[in-house]
């Protein structure tokens, strides 16, 4: 095998390993199957704890103060919005929450918009939301839609079929995933072989 074929091999294992351990959330579900939160989603090279809550902005942002939210900024809000239908709302071993978003805590309908509040003005919030919308029901499924909105702080969303919070908790403030030991002794042996080469 060529030392440059060897090379790239190591460095395709190694991007492997960092996309497997990226998207390794763990799912949390309660005893009725239904999705309330997950663990360890990764966002913007921090790590988090992420919880699906019903009620208003008001009652679990803080009074929905700007300060209690995690994300400041749409840009932010946006990512962790992609991280959840990327990480969170997906199918696996513990149910098919992509192509079930009733199955998710707070939305009993096909079309499921999680909002993660960014700022607040007045008497309104603004959110960025991840869309998760099943296409079994004849429906294009578009489940990476994502979009403002501007609501009341006070609206209590416990009624709405479709709409939940996402309550994000910063449990590593720079977690880097490493790559596994397998990828890391394919770049020493790629590093090796390269350095005989130029010696030669």
């Amino acid at each position: 095998m060529k030392i440059s074929t060897l090379f790239r091999v190591a460095i395709a294992t190694y991007v492997f390993a960092l996309a497997t351990q990226v998207s390794a959330a763990a799912i949390q579900v309660n005893a009725n199957g239904v999705l309330v939160g997950a663990k360890n989603v990764f966002v913007l090279g921090k790590t988090y704890d992420v919880s699906f809550v019903d009620g208003s902005c008001a009652s679990h942002f803080n009074n929905c103060t700007s300060s209690a939210f995690t994300f400041q900024t749409q840009a932010d809000a946006l990512q962790a919005a992609q991280a959840l239908l990327d990480q969170v709302f997906v199918n696996g071993p513990e149910g098919s929450f992509d192509f079930q978003p009733e199955k998710t805590f707070g939305c009993t309908y096909f079309d499921c918009y999680t909002m993660i509040p960014f700022a607040r003005t007045e008497d309104f919030f603004a959110s960025a939301m991840a869309r998760n919308t099943s296409s079994s029901f004849g429906g294009v499924d578009d489940d990476r839609t994502l979009f403002n909105s501007g609501e009341f702080t006070s609206t209590d969303f416990a009624s709405y079929v479709a709409m939940n919070f996402a309550k994000f908790e910063l449990v590593s403030p720079a977690n880097v995933p490493e790559p596994s030991s397998i990828a890391l002794m394919g770049l020493a042996m790629a590093g090796l072989a390269f350095s005989r080469r130029r010696q030669s």
